[in-house]
């Protein structure tokens, strides 16, 4: 087979592939969720994302239609904004980052804790085991933005 009848074979292959670029959506949501509302703020078709879902923001794409909008109408996620994120692990209150989930979101109460996670707009903090991501914690009882990701 000569070198140009690969070359077309090759691009017929990947003309046929899903766009990689396209990926799943994920998005913050513009509105603030109570606690016992967190479950079903993403809406249909989505569900709270736990960071490891959508770590790797460059294999996904951000739902601007959805997702809470960038003053600067660039498309993209917002910075400096936290919101409740999955944890993946088992129900607790914990004030640790990436432990602390509300008991499994079922919790409003102010002594009990919840993960969240933001984009920072430091760029120059020093980088931790999730960077670029920053998390933290935050009290069940605080209305929060919610990190969602396409099923």
């Amino acid at each position: 087979m000569h070198i140009a009848s690969l070359a077309v074979c090759m691009l017929l292959v990947l003309a046929s592939l899903p766009a990689a670029a396209a990926g799943k959506k994920y998005f913050l949501t513009p509105e603030a969720f109570a606690m016992g509302d967190v479950r079903d703020a993403c809406g249909k078709g989505y569900h709270v994302a736990s960071l490891w879902e959508i770590f790797d923001f460059t294999a996904l794409q951000y739902d601007t239609k959805r997702g809470h909008a960038l003053m600067t109408g660039s498309g993209g996620p917002p910075s400096d904004l936290y919101g409740w994120i999955e944890t993946a692990g088992d129900d607790s209150a914990s004030t640790v980052v990436g432990f602390g989930n509300c008991l499994g979101f079922t919790s409003s109460d102010a002594g009990d804790y919840g993960t969240v996670v933001r984009f920072p707009t430091n760029w120059a903090a020093t980088p931790t085991v999730i960077s670029p991501w920053d998390g933290g914690t935050s009290t069940c009882n605080v209305p929060r933005n919610v990190w969602c990701k396409q099923d």
